[in-house]
C-alpha cells in the first residue's frame, strides 16, 4: 500500500510540473489512502490524476501549436512585406554606361532575326538591390526580352519570352519554370516600360542607329 501511495504522489507531482494544481481531493496523503480509500480508491484515484493529466498535457500541446501557427503567419507576412517593398527603381538608360547603347543591341538583335519591317520597341532600365537591368518590349515580335550583361548580345539572354507561348494564367501554372511568366507580370512590365521606359523607333532594313 505504501507503495502505491508513493506511486500516487509521484504523479501527482508531475502533473503539477505541467501547471495542474487540482483541487485537496486529488492529492491526498499516505494517511488518507491507506484508511478511507483501500486499494480499489487508490486506484480510482490515480485514474482520475492521470486522464487529468492527459487532458491537461494535450491543452498545452494545442497552446503550442497556436503559438507556432500564429509566429509563422507573422513571419510570413513581414517576408510578404519586405518583399514588396524591394521594388524596382527606373533609370535613364542615356545616363549608364554599360546601358547606354541599347539602341545598338536592339537593331543587332533584329538583323540577327532577319526581321526587315519598320517596328518599335520600348526599353526599360531598372535597378534592384544594386543590380541593373533592361527590359526589351518587343510587341511585333511579340516577345519580351531581358538584358542584364552589357557585353552580350541580347539573341544570348537568358530570360527571352515567347507571347504568348510563355505567358500562363496563374502563378500556380508556372510550377517552377524558369522561363513561363503570369498575365500579370506581362501586364505590369509593359505598363511600367510605358510609364517609365524608352520607346524608339527602328526603320525597315536599317543599318544605321536610330535618331
Amino acid at each position: 500500500m505504501c507503495n502505491a501511495c508513493s506511486e500516487l504522489n509521484g504523479t501527482v507531482s508531475q502533473f503539477s510540473t505541467f501547471g495542474f494544481h487540482g483541487n485537496s481531493e486529488m492529492s491526498p496523503s499516505c494517511a488518507e489512502v491507506k484508511s478511507p480509500l483501500g486499494s480499489h480508491g487508490l486506484r480510482e484515484t490515480q485514474s482520475h490524476v492521470t486522464r487529468g493529466f492527459r487532458k491537461s498535457l494535450r491543452f498545452y500541446t494545442a497552446a503550442i501549436s497556436l503559438l507556432m501557427a500564429l509566429a509563422a503567419h507573422l513571419g510570413l507576412a513581414r517576408a510578404s512585406t519586405q518583399s514588396h517593398s524591394s521594388t524596382q527603381t527606373p533609370f535613364e538608360l542615356a545616363n549608364e554606361n554599360d546601358f547606354k547603347t541599347y539602341k545598338e543591341k536592339a537593331i543587332e538583335y533584329l538583323q540577327a532575326q532577319n526581321w526587315r519591317r519598320a517596328t518599335s520597341m520600348c526599353a526599360l532600365g531598372e535597378s534592384l538591390s544594386g543590380e541593373n537591368h533592361v527590359w526589351f518590349v518587343w510587341r511585333d515580335g511579340r516577345k519580351i526580352i531581358l538584358w542584364d550583361e552589357p557585353s552580350m548580345p541580347l539573341a544570348t539572354s537568358r530570360r527571352i519570352i515567347k507571347i504568348p507561348q510563355d505567358v500562363v494564367a496563374k502563378k500556380s501554372d508556372v510550377r517552377g519554370s524558369t522561363y513561363k511568366v503570369t498575365k500579370a507580370w506581362v501586364q505590369d512590365l509593359t505598363t511600367r516600360c510605358a510609364k517609365n521606359g524608352t520607346l524608339f523607333q527602328v526603320p525597315a532594313q536599317s543599318r544605321t542607329l536610330p535618331k
